[in-house]
């Protein structure tokens, strides 16, 4: 039995063409009022999001387009109960029902305060029997510069026409501290002998030291591709992998790619899976 796969971050919905194109705009602008005036101004008030910007059809036409089956999704957001701000919506539910899939789930890593949730989604053209959201610890320390976010990995069981797959889908935080800790949860999270599938950002190059836990147990998809067919980030000028599908039990990856699609930062990252 065969299963395409993706994971795909998608920015919130962001219409990536269209907010680079106003950033420069806006750059343009402010270089000609420098021109124009002397002496020193204050800094520009911080900008109001544009709920315009957020174009979901985007994602959608991507995985339509990839014929995926069973996606990931990174950055992500929703609703929170007694909330109502435009920019937070259910961005699965929304995403799985422009593709007529019956099944999705969302993991929740964080509030923001007076809009919304933020996270990890799944959606699945199969059913999907269980799913949980397991929160990856902080840091005891946040002694590195860089900026820290919680995280959380969504552990879902499906059905793949009768063959159970579990996937794990997560988006590892920028810090060593907070990476380290992702792995150990997930690898916490690996049933021997069972078929599983790992996706998401890992902010990680291959050549991570911080990745080599998950090598001992998974396989990943990238060693069906060239050198020059791993970048996924920038979408537009792709120049490093932080994407990844990887594997571990009967689940053999027959195909994978990197599609040159330009709808989020990053491009989706995509495979074809036997179960045995």
């Amino acid at each position: 039995m065969r299963v395409s796969v993706m994971t795909f971050n998608i920015q919130h919905g962001v219409d990536y063409k269209r907010r680079r194109r106003e950033e420069a705009l806006r750059r343009a602008e402010r270089e000609r009022l420098k021109d124009q005036t002397s002496g020193t101004k204050a800094p520009p008030a911080a900008e109001k999001e544009d709920p315009s910007l957020i174009d979901l059809s985007l994602a959608a036409k991507v995985i339509r387009a990839c014929g995926a089956e069973i996606v990931c999704l990174n950055e992500v957001r929703d609703t929170a109960p007694g909330v109502s701000d435009p920019c937070f919506t259910p961005q699965v539910r929304e995403i799985a029902e422009r593709l007529g899939f019956g099944y999705f789930y969302f993991g929740r890593a964080i509030d923001i305060a007076g809009k919304g949730t933020y996270g990890n989604g799944l959606i699945s053209r199969y059913p999907i029997l269980e799913a949980e959201t397991i929160p990856v610890p902080d840091p005891a320390v946040k002694d590195e510069p860089a900026y820290y976010e919680s995280r959380c990995v969504i552990r879902a069981v499906i059905d793949v026409a009768g063959r159970p797959l579990t996937v794990l889908a997560t988006h590892m935080g920028l810090a060593m501290g907070e990476a380290k800790n992702a792995v150990r949860t997930v690898l916490s999270l690996v049933r021997p002998g069972e078929a599983a599938v790992l996706m998401g950002d890992f902010n990680q190059l291959p050549d991570s030291p911080i990745l080599e836990p998950l090598r001992s147990v998974f396989t990943d998809a990238a060693e069906r591709l060239g050198p020059g067919e791993m970048y996924s980030f920038p979408s537009d000028e792709p120049d490093r992998k932080i994407d990844y599908i990887m594997t571990a039990g009967p689940a053999e990856i027959v195909k994978a790619s990197i599609p040159a699609f330009v709808a989020s930062d990053h491009r989706p990252h995509t495979a074809i899976l036997e179960l045995g």
